[in-house]
């Protein structure tokens, strides 16, 4: 058993990272079902820290569109884990999930200070030069294009969760923030989620043939990266999109395939959403019977969830179906039990205290933007300050050099009359010595008169 127990913790140290860099996208890839068992045996079984982050981020994974909270604890394990390795991008990593679940669940501050915490760790480009395991992150292991990878889920999941609050305008600038740095990453499963999630927000501000385009693109593009696990999801957009131009013939076609292909990837969460979403077509066709059946599915299903956003879904439901045929009792007994899930989850006041969160963020951002121009302002004068004393200095120099200039210029002008002058008296010196000269020469002739 213990030999077993060793084999099993090799096998994860020396062939997970060469599994993971031979896959196309690293990042995104996320364990079946039939996965989960044997990452839960090396869980129990191995001692290594970086083996158990590593094994808690999968199996939050999976657990994400499953049931939320199991997802927050493993996720939970995976940050502490991280702390402890001191392996940053691990620990923005695992807020960036915890930030998505928690906004699915509708923890609305949570996630926003999850989210935040995240994006500040990773805005220094020197984060993760030490990170394990990079081709988790990386197909091409450079530390960076790691980094880059963590931060556009990060800010994906801003989006995300503005969009849930129906700040649809800034989950819109949020995607086009991430846009702006896939042009460097170039991955195709986070153009797939871009062109997803800007239809989502694109339907919920009424721009349906927009919307419509997004899922389309979303759709392609998932199909040729590979990766199929939102296609549930897709389906049930582009449903929605026909339902509320009043197309229930091909709403509910979208809606079946939503179902068949939810089933196929094991995602109970949009699988609940399809089932709702046939028992809503169902209800305005007039087809009550129907429309009970696939209720109480989305029932069933978000009770394995443990969802209870899902559930306040399914009872209204369930309650509109029975109330239509004047099941007064039933249809009571479901409306009370979502009239307590909500309360219970209290979203209008997570909701002010989101935007609380989010308007102090923009305060926040705001005093940086404004310390960052006083700042520049400060710099720009200092530099004119300092340009002006140089030129002071400069004019000062040039001033003491004029007068010493004038000066000299003054005194070699003195000297030169001086010299003149004294050229002169010299010369005069010079014509009255030759006269005397000849004057006495003459004279002594006189007086002695030479002889033949």
């Amino acid at each position: 058993m213990k030999m077993i127990k060793i084999m099993a913790i090799l096998f994860f140290i020396v062939f997970i990272p060469l599994m993971v860099y031979g896959q196309k996208n690293p990042y995104w890839q996320e364990p079946t079902a039939a996965d989960v068992d044997s990452l839960k045996i090396v869980l129990q079984s191995t001692d290594n820290d970086s083996l158990k982050m590593y094994m808690n981020r999968q199996l939050g994974m999976y657990y994400q569109e499953v049931n939320r909270f199991t997802a927050l604890s493993y996720f939970e394990t995976q940050l502490n884990l991280a702390k402890m390795l001191r392996q940053k991008i691990w620990e923005a990593d695992a807020l960036s999930s915890i930030g998505y679940v928690s906004s699915l669940t509708q923890n609305y501050p949570g996630s926003l200070n999850s989210l935040l915490t995240a994006r500040d760790i990773l805005s220094d480009p020197q984060t993760g030069t030490d990170l394990w395991n990079v081709y988790l992150f990386s197909e091409d292991g450079d530390a960076n294009r790691a980094r880059l990878t963590v931060l556009t889920a990060i800010i994906n999941h801003l989006g995300v969760l503005n969009y849930f609050v129906a700040n649809y305008e800034k989950a819109l600038e949020y995607y086009d923030e991430v846009a702006v740095v896939n042009e460097e990453l170039n991955d195709k499963v986070l153009s797939s989620f871009i062109h997803l999630n800007k239809g989502e927000s694109l339907a919920g501000l009424g721009k349906y043939d927009l919307a419509k385009t997004e899922f389309l693109a979303a759709l392609e593009s998932f199909q040729s990266a590979g990766y199929e696990k939102y296609n549930g999801l897709l389906y049930w957009d582009i449903g929605k999109v026909y339902e509320a131009k009043g197309n229930y013939s091909e709403a509910k076609k979208y809606y079946e395939l939503s179902v068949t292909t939810s089933v196929e990837v094991e995602s109970p969460d949009f699988l609940g959403e399809g089932y709702l979403a046939l028992a809503t077509v169902f209800q305005i066709t007039e087809s009550p019977d129907s429309s009970f059946i696939f209720a109480h599915k989305a029932l069933s299903t978000y009770r394995a969830m443990s969802d209870s956003l899902g559930l306040i879904k399914a009872h209204s439901t369930l309650a509109l179906v029975f109330d239509a045929q004047a099941q007064i009792d039933s249809a009571y007994y479901h409306m009370k039990e979502a009239k307590t899930l909500t309360l219970a989850m209290n979203r209008e006041e997570r909701v002010k205290e989101f935007q609380v969160l989010g308007l102090n963020e923009q305060l926040r951002l705001n005093d940086l933007e404004t310390e960052k121009v006083l700042f520049q302002s400060r710099m720009r004068t200092y530099g004119l300050a300092a340009g002006i004393g140089v030129l002071f200095l400069i004019s000062l120099i040039t001033y003491r050099n004029s007068r010493r200039q004038k000066k000299d210029k003054a005194i070699i002008e003195t000297s030169y009359a001086n010299l003149k002058a004294t050229q002169t008296q010299l010369v005069q010196q010079e014509k009255l010595a030759s006269l005397g000269q000849l004057t006495a020469g003459i004279a002594h002739e006189i007086k002695n008169p030479s002889t033949l």
